[in-house]
């Protein structure tokens, strides 16, 4: 089994301190979570 390594990343917002989706910009995850599970989506579809 092939095993590649992926960084994760979840933004959170310097004026509010969320990871809401905010208008106009890259949409944040609302969980660490949910951060892992889009970019394990993003990866290996």
């Amino acid at each position: 089994m092939a095993i590649r390594k992926i960084t994760c990343f979840e933004a959170v917002c310097d004026l509010c301190g969320t990871t809401e989706t905010t208008a106009d910009y890259t949409p944040h995850a609302p969980t660490a979570q949910a951060v892992i599970d889009c970019a394990m989506t993003v990866t290996y579809g």
